[in-house]
């Protein structure tokens, strides 16, 4: 117990006194580096959000505030399939960044074949209970039969694409650990032009396309999705530096390395799980405030997305440049290193962050042009913009921690503040009836998290840990 509050005083003088500044210094990870890996992850995490972004702004278009607010709730729950496969080959990127720190470079093909084998299994585990379950699923958290229905379709073409989907996650996880993850971004781009004009085709009907609506919106992403997996193909095929992951060699399963990435990929499946319920959780009791409400935070949830890649890219590049500095028995410098990743992200978040305070309804536009959902979003725009600050410090803390390999500290801290979280949506919906009490919530969330992952990376306590 001594020796606990020992850590914690020695924690709060650090972060007090001079010593972080000299600290910062002595850290062998460039801003440069950082920089490199991060931005394009930067540009990469707008491929998470962009297809539900471009989704929401042409539904928006459509002036049916019925599939707008399914929208909220369709794609917070297709997000959280798509962040499961995400969180499965994380466990695959930290082990590529591990191998590339100690210059292992044959052993990165093998594990990014058997990383896609266990995707593609996971992929169809959902594309059958999806595709035919998905109606009683939602039913259970949603009340409205319009919106329920509305859901239900988007889900039905949505769900084709998922293991195209889950095949460009592994590609992703591979270039993110080997730290060359400027293709991300070639990708994000197709995959964005793809969905832009296929959801102007199919939810208007232009050009003798049908007339879908959202269930246009579900196959446009679907679509898109498909391009985007056969982009990185062609490039890992005329790439000189890929060759030598020799990931075109006839593949073989190697039960060994599915285990090892099941091991540590398990536990961050579980805190995706927790946190993007918790997420969906949240929409359905926003739902009980009325449809306006649920519309209401549809439209701010797109804003949040979008405002949140910053702080989602540099949080997947802080756990490559972890990973890799233990893995170049570095590991004394993983503390600071992620304290000058989180100063560079609060800052570029508070730079973008701006637009929200200085011009809220033109980006309320962005999303939809419904003049009553616009007037009324403006004072949760305002709020907006701390809880990105919240965003942008608690993510590269809980990420360093991913890094390390300690996931199931991850995932207790993640069930811990999910907990808290739910509960106090509860209370500000059901006894409050405050909107923006309820989206206050993030707040809470984001203190929690950032206060645990930054006190457990100081402690070294994750040095322990080995695979």
């Amino acid at each position: 117990m001594e020796k606990l509050k020992g850590l914690s005083i020695s924690f709060f003088n650090y972060l007090c006194g001079n010593q972080i500044f000299g600290m910062l210094k002595n850290v062998s990870t460039s801003y440069k580096k950082i920089l490199s890996i991060s931005f394009p992850l930067i540009i990469g995490s707008l491929g998470y959000n962009i297809v539900a972004a471009t989704d929401t702004f042409f539904i928006g278009r459509a002036g049916d505030q019925v599939a707008l607010a399914a929208m909220g709730l369709v794609s917070a729950f297709y997000l959280m399939i798509t962040l499961i496969g995400l969180s499965f080959s994380r466990g695959g990127q930290i082990l590529i960044a591990r191998r590339v720190g100690e210059r292992k470079w044959r052993s990165i093909g093998a594990i990014t074949q058997n990383m896609l084998y266990f995707q593609l299994i996971l992929a169809a585990a959902f594309y059958v209970i999806l595709k035919f379950f998905s109606y009683p699923i939602l039913d259970l958290f949603i009340d409205s039969p319009e919106v329920l229905t509305a859901c239900e379709g988007y889900l039905f073409y949505r769900i084709d694409g998922i293991f195209f989907g889950y095949g460009g996650l592994t590609a992703i996880a591979l270039y993110s650990g080997v730290g060359r993850t400027n293709i991300i971004i070639y990708n994000t781009i197709v995959l964005g032009i793809v969905n832009v004009a296929l959801d102007y085709l199919l939810v208007f009907g232009y050009y003798g396309f049908p007339e879908m609506g959202i269930e246009g919106a579900g196959m446009a992403s679907a679509i898109a999705e498909v391009v985007a997996f056969f982009t990185f193909v062609l490039y890992a095929w005329w790439d000189k530096e890929s060759k030598r992951y020799k990931l075109f060699n006839l593949p073989r399963i190697k039960w060994d390395l599915i285990k090892i990435q099941f091991t540590l990929s398990t536990p961050i499946a579980l805190q995706s799980g927790v946190g993007l319920f918790s997420w969906f959780i949240f929409f359905s009791l926003i739902e009980k405030l009325g449809t306006q409400e649920l519309a209401i935070s549809s439209a701010i949830r797109v804003i949040y997305l979008l405002f949140s890649v910053a702080a989602w890219g540099f949080g997947s590049g802080t756990s490559t440049i972890v990973s890799q500095l233990i893995g170049s028995d570095k590991q004394h410098e993983v503390f600071w290193t992620t304290t000058k990743i989180m100063l560079i992200c609060i800052g570029i978040t508070a730079l973008q962050g701006s637009l929200l305070l200085l011009i809220p309804e033109q980006i309320m536009l962005l999303v939809t042009d419904d003049p009553e959902i616009i007037q009324a979003s403006i004072d949760l725009m305002y709020m907006l913009f701390f809880i990105q600050i919240g965003v942008a410090a608690y993510t590269i803390f809980y990420n360093a921690i991913v890094g390390t390999g300690a996931i199931s500290v991850g995932l207790a801290i993640n069930i811990i503040t999910a907990i808290v979280y739910i509960a106090y949506i509860y209370f500000a919906v059901t006894f409050r009836e405050s909107l923006m009490m309820a989206w206050s919530s993030e707040f809470v969330f984001s203190v929690m998290v950032l206060s645990i992952s930054s006190w457990y990376l100081f402690t070294n306590r994750w040095q322990k840990v080995r695979f």
